[in-house]
């Protein structure tokens, strides 16, 4: 399995450029929203992660 990671700035667009990257090369896109959403279904809080950050 192949992992790309994207650090960004405010305006950058890299947003834009992590869904391109998604559709070329037909990766799956997870944003931190995203992966908030999967660990709510899974009854983790942020909190919990944090400690491993």
């Amino acid at each position: 399995m192949a992992i790309i990671t994207l650090s960004r700035e405010m305006g950058s667009l890299g947003k834009d450029i992590a869904r391109t990257i998604e559709k070329e090369l037909k990766f799956n896109y997870l944003d931190k929203e995203s992966l908030e959403l999967m660990l709510t279904d899974y009854g983790i809080t942020e909190a919990e992660v944090e400690k491993y950050d």
